[in-house]
Parts: C-alpha cells; structure tokens; sequence
C-alpha cells in the first residue's frame, strides 16, 4: 500500500464569504472520504475553521509556514473559485500562480482544481498568467470557456471540464432544515401557502436595488411569496440585503450567519432561488431548485445557462422583466427541477471525479494516471 497523500490547499479560505467555505468543506470532505488516511492542509486566514474541518492550517501570507508545508506535500490543489482574476488588481494572479511556480521549483506537482478562468484585464496580470499558468501539471475548471481561455495561454497543459466541488455538499436532515428555517422566522404553517423565494445580493456599482425591490414586492402581491435574505459576504452583503427586506415588510427576513451546510439546508426548504451570489445559484442547483442568475459576471451566467436556470444582465434589469422571469419559474418548477436535478447529478459526478484525479495525481505523481480518472466513464476511483 502507497503511503499518504500529502495535499495542500490553496484558496481563498478564511475570509467569512460563504462560497469559498463551501468550496473548502465540500473538496476537504470528499477527499477524506475517499481517502481517510490523507494529510490535508489549507492556507488560510482562520485556523479555527480549518481544524474544525479536521484540516491542518496553515498561514495564507507567511512565507516560511507555507515553504514547509509546501515540502511536506506531494500535490498542491489550487482551487475551486474564481482565484485567477484581476478585477481588483493582478494581486490575485502573482499570489495564486505564485503558489503553483512555488510548487513546481520544489519538485511538487500542481493542479489548479475546478476552478473559474479570468477575467483579466490587466497587462501585468495577463502576462503573469502567461508566464506562470503553463507550469501547472493539470488543470480542471468549471466551465467551458475557462478552459478554452486558459488552453489559449497554456497549450501543453491538460485540461478537463469538471464542476464546481461546492456541489458536493449536502444539506442536514430535513427536520433540522425546516428547524433552521423557522429560527429564521420563516417555518411553513398551513396558512403559508406561498412560495418561499430564497435571495442572495451583494453589493455591486449600479445595481438596481429599486427595480429588484418592485419586482419581489409585486412577486409576492401575485403569489403570496416570502423571502428569505442569504448574507454570503455577511460584511458586505447585509447591508444591501437588509435595505430590500426593509421594503418588503413582514413577509422578508434576513437570515443570520449560517455555516456552508446550514445555507444548503435553508436553500433546500426553498421553492425559488434569485441571486446575485455565484455559489447561492449552485448550492440551490444541487438541490434541483429552480433559480434565477442576477448576472454582473460571465460566470453567472455560464453557470445558469449549464444548470438549466435563467439569467438576466443586472445592469439592465427592469422590474417586469425579473418579474416575468420568476413568474415563470415558479409556474415551470416541477418540470424545471427535473431538469436541474440531472444537470447537478452529472456535476456533482464530474466533482467527485475531478477529486479522484486530484489523488491519484498526489499518489503517483504522473498526470497521466490523474487524466485516466478524470477520463473514466463508471466514477472516481477506490482509494488504493
């Protein structure tokens, strides 16, 4: 028997925004359980977290602690995310492909892991993701045109279209749910007839709160809707969220900070999912939700379009139009969500699998051995 995968984990972890949480508990999950014996380590920003994870932690921006964790690795997984993006600056790129060139000089192989491609619209980090993308050993993204776009800078590299690892995680027991759900002060009676509409915004330049607001108020004057607001930035999200569910009165709340795996749980109580937030969209698609992408990125919009929901442009969003949209969700739903559910069930394959790769290419430090996982047809692969 081959010794332990030593895996670090490289992402961004520790910040309190929901998505990365999710992506971080789902990817350390499913590599424990199909490998129990592997030493995992993350960079990260809250150690508490990782331990509870039963992850070793390890200091996102120290260079010593992560030099020796680098050597005491077999693999570093970069990823999931949308790590490799200079929308605030190339920052990003030279601290997350720097990790990959630290990893290769030291003999480590590394896989950028179901990740989402760009943009970059910088020089400096256009040619830091020149320079420095082709050292990856593998690389596995979340949807087509990410790999198209990194297989443009990058040829020699192999790449695979996998899915996002936030698919992998479930929801507690359905009692404990509808407990969270009316903690929150939304439980179900048999005087609620409506649909429960779940809402993830974030802030955003322009965003047209007001129209946003006059759609979900006449949503709910139409159908008897209630709204429950999903913080997944709570330090940036609440406000905005706080301000919509002011204007909706009664029937909106604002859920408190929840745990990655208690959202999935509210989401599942859902009956419709309309958000701004990428990982509101796929957590309510694992869950065969239907939903509706606010898009203010391509991703949005990729991820809506491959998971059977809608989407529409924020920035020209009109009031009837978002209206119209969950109208017709809502009046499609049960034929939508079987829709949903099997485009997830392939995802979530495709997540499990890509977890599989990135293994085998720790144990046997070969892509080759990592691309024949990736490339089975009937699952991931036994631990061996």
């Amino acid at each position: 028997m081959s010794a332990p995968p030593r895996i670090l984990v490289s992402g961004y972890f520790g910040f309190g925004n929901l998505g990365d949480e999710a992506i971080l508990e789902s990817l350390t999950g499913e590599l424990q359980r199909q490998s129990p014996q592997a030493r995992l380590r993350v960079l990260t920003a809250d150690p508490e977290r990782a331990r509870a994870l039963g992850l070793e932690p390890v200091p996102r921006k120290s260079p010593l602690p992560i030099l020796r964790a680098m050597l005491d690795s077999d693999l570093l997984i970069s990823g999931g995310g949308g790590l490799v993006q200079d929308s605030t600056g190339p920052g990003s790129v030279a601290y997350y492909l720097g990790l990959v060139a630290l990893a290769r000089g030291l003999g480590r192989q590394a896989m950028l892991f179901c990740q989402g491609w760009g943009p970059l619209r910088t020089p400096k980090g256009r040619i830091l993701a020149r320079l420095l993308a082709p050292l990856a050993n593998l690389a596995t993204f979340r949807d087509e045109p990410s790999c198209q776009d990194f297989q443009a800078l990058a040829p020699r590299v192999p790449v695979r279209l996998t899915a996002d690892p936030a698919l992998l995680l479930e929801p507690p027991p359905p009692a404990e749910s509808a407990a969270i759900l009316h903690a929150e002060g939304l439980g179900r009676t048999p005087e609620e007839s409506g649909p429960l509409v779940a809402v993830a915004v974030r802030p955003w330049p322009g965003a047209p709160l007001e129209a946003l607001t006059r759609a979900l108020e006449e949503f709910s004057r139409a159908t008897g809707a209630r709204y429950l607001f999903l913080a997944f930035q709570p330090d940036r999200d609440t406000e905005p969220s706080e301000r919509i569910a002011a204007g909706l009165g009664p029937r909106a709340r604002v859920a408190r900070p929840r745990t990655p795996r208690e959202t999935v749980g509210l989401l599942a109580q859902s009956d419709l999912v309309v958000a701004m937030r990428l990982h509101a969209l796929i957590l309510a698609a694992g869950q065969g939700l239907p939903h509706l992408g606010l898009s203010y990125d391509p991703k949005v919009e990729r991820f809506c379009a491959r998971a059977g929901g809608l989407h529409l442009p924020l920035q020209s969003l009109s009031a009837e139009e978002l209206q119209a949209s969950m109208h017709a969700l809502y009046k499609d739903r049960k034929t939508l969500q079987k829709g949903i559910k099997e485009r997830a069930d392939a995802m979530r394959e495709a997540a499990r699998r890509a977890v599989s790769g990135a293994l085998a290419l720790a144990r046997t430090r070969d892509p080759r051995a990592a691309l024949a996982v990736l490339d089975r047809a009937d699952g991931p692969a036994p631990d061996v």
